[in-house]
């Protein structure tokens, strides 16, 4: 069973849309906090920051897929970010044209096995 969008229009909606800011908040957070330690010469703890920023990155993704907040497609999810992330890179004012995607036109084809192997691994 999919947990894709299956607070929309329940009770838990906004308390699952206010959980996700927050969540995504403590991820800027705890991002700022590992740089200034390491800033600051406190390499020891920097990793500390990073881990408990990975985990608020988690549990926010967790909501906003509660909440529907993406599209369900997955490939043409990754295509958006593809053309975002590169054209956020490109810094030639003249061109009006981003540079060519890295990622493949037509999808991968994975083995269903691998996949949830790898996602159940993590």
């Amino acid at each position: 069973m999919s947990i894709f969008n299956i607070a929309k229009g329940t009770e838990f909606e906004d308390l699952a849309r206010n959980l996700m800011q927050a969540e995504a908040n403590g991820t800027m957070m705890y991002y700022a906090l590992a740089r200034l330690a390491k800033e600051q010469g406190y390499d020891d703890i920097a990793p500390i920051f990073i881990e408990a920023a990975n985990q608020e990155a988690v549990h926010a993704g967790f909501y906003a897929t509660l909440i529907g907040k993406y599209p369900q497609n997955f490939w043409s999810l990754v295509r958006g970010l593809e053309k975002a992330e590169t054209c956020g890179e490109v810094k030639r004012p003249s061109r009006t044209r981003c540079a060519q995607p890295v990622f493949r036109r037509q999808p991968m084809r994975w083995k269903s096995s691998r996949v949830r192997k790898d996602i159940t691994a993590s």
